[in-house]
């Protein structure tokens, strides 16, 4: 069997990874045996809400989900902040607890620059899938105070939207299981 793809226009990336997935599926449907089950894709999407400083973790919720850690800046006396990186993205039963609770918040303290802070976002994701979608964003961001899933993803392919306050985060991605080196 040919499969056959004619693009005659510009692409947009979220549709060739779209394509990429369909390539990667039928590749394996090709591969299989008559008892052989072909794994689908997992799609997300996630709606990121924050920027919040230290000062505020007590207003977080106390529910499942997934949190970015940031360096900030804030210019003068503007209530907004400004993204400089991402430090680590993390995942939670009790997002509220962990954070203010983190074993890793004096190092990340440490690290930034000086006049700066620390600033968090967050998404709710259900206990089920919350490791998954956190293994995903690490695995394709590879934040710098992260340690699991930065070289391997162990899951099946995954497709991760994000919406809200997703500085330095691709706002639609996939990732494919990886073995651990």
């Amino acid at each position: 069997m040919r499969v056959f793809f004619a693009v005659r226009a510009p692409v947009s990336t979220p549709t060739l990874t779209f394509l990429k997935l369909f390539w990667y599926f039928f590749m394996q449907s090709q591969n299989t045996t008559g008892t052989e089950t072909i794994k689908s894709a997992y799609s997300y999407t996630l709606e990121f809400t924050g920027y919040i400083g230290e000062d505020e973790l007590q207003n977080l919720p106390e529910s499942s989900g997934i949190f970015c850690v940031y360096e900030a800046q804030q210019p003068g006396k503007l209530p907004s902040m400004l993204m400089e990186r991402l430090l680590f993205i993390g995942e939670a039963g009790n997002i509220r607890h962990r954070l203010l609770n983190c074993e890793l918040m004096s190092i990340w303290q440490f690290s930034i620059k000086t006049h700066h802070k620390l600033a968090f976002s967050y998404a709710p994701v259900d206990s089920f899938n919350r490791l998954r979608v956190s293994a995903a964003l690490v695995y394709y961001h590879k934040p710098p105070y992260n340690r699991e899933y930065l070289d391997h993803f162990p899951f099946y392919p995954t497709i991760v939207r994000s919406r809200g306050a997703t500085a330095f985060l691709d706002t639609m991605f996939s990732v494919v299981k990886t073995e651990k080196p």
